[in-house]
């Protein structure tokens, strides 16, 4: 993971719409998963070979990674969910260390790639914490499966794409190719160079996210209204989703809460990973 340790940052400029901003405020990671994962490799689902970690014990805690990113984006609260959990984390087809294909991207199946995931190591249910794209897969895998997830936490996640402020909407149309990202996220294209064995082909991973986030809706609003688990939805609010948008969200999942973070833009796990760590920690213990 060391080799790729600041993927999770700079793919942090990218929604967030505060590149110049944010390029002259370099975050040091902490030294990550100070233990060690107690598990770690790949386990191959549907034809696809995926990356995993598995870091402490106790109830199991999947958590999702968000688009164009990978599980190091959650390096800052890994130390402290896995003294209290058995924190899963995997990169998608596509992402991080996994392997690719060329079929489009889809939330519905990354949701069915996560229960397949699941399945691989013998995991029935688990809490789910997702960030941005993670959340939204979230938000299909506790609708279409009930019983895998037993809460659900989704940051920064929404389900319509005019749940998105303008300006980052705008970003995704004009500024996703391989020339644009190279200017603005430097960062992303070296990482993705040093994928490894998995390689892959950086300009058809930007237009498949590319569209993925254009096309609507991310999942229906009655498949929303189907979740029924303990559900908390954060956002910031600055930059990149609207509240009234979070707040639409909140009144279609019945019994679920809301937390609108001040002064923060999309990337709370890395700008706010202390509020973050208590939050999402009473959050599982069910406080």
């Amino acid at each position: 993971m060391r080799a790729m340790g600041l993927t999770w940052w700079c793919v942090g400029m990218v929604l967030g719409l505060a590149i110049p901003a944010m390029a002259v405020e370099p975050t040091v990671l902490p030294e990550p998963y100070a233990a060690g994962p107690v598990a770690s490799g790949y386990v191959e689902v549907s034809g696809v070979k995926l990356y995993h970690e598995i870091h402490g014990r106790g109830e199991p805690v999947l958590l999702l990674h968000g688009g164009l990113g990978s599980s190091e984006e959650f390096a800052p609260v890994i130390p402290a969910l896995a003294a209290h959990y058995r924190v899963i984390l995997y990169d998608r087809r596509g992402h991080g260390r996994s392997y690719d294909t060329p079929e489009p991207f889809v939330y519905a199946a990354m949701a069915t790639e996560a229960r397949a995931f699941m399945d691989a190591i013998g995991v029935a249910s688990a809490a789910v914490v997702g960030f941005s794209d993670g959340g939204v897969v979230g938000y299909h895998l506790a609708s279409a499966y009930p019983g895998r997830v037993t809460r659900l936490l989704a940051s920064g996640a929404n389900y319509r794409v005019n749940g998105m402020t303008p300006a980052t909407i705008d970003w995704i149309r004009t500024r996703m190719t391989t020339a644009a990202i190279a200017e603005d996220v430097p960062g992303l294209v070296a990482s993705y160079a040093a994928r490894g064995p998995a390689g892959g082909d950086l300009a058809s991973f930007l237009k498949r996210s590319q569209d993925l986030w254009l096309r609507d809706p991310y999942i229906g609003a009655d498949e929303l209204r189907r979740i029924t688990i303990p559900v908390l939805l954060l956002a910031g609010d600055t930059n990149d989703l609207t509240p009234e948008h979070m707040l639409e969200i909140h009144r279609l999942i019945a019994g679920s809460q809301l937390g609108i973070v001040p002064n923060c833009n999309h990337f709370i796990v890395s700008r706010k990973p202390a509020l973050f760590t208590m939050l999402a920690l009473d959050f599982l213990a069910g406080r």
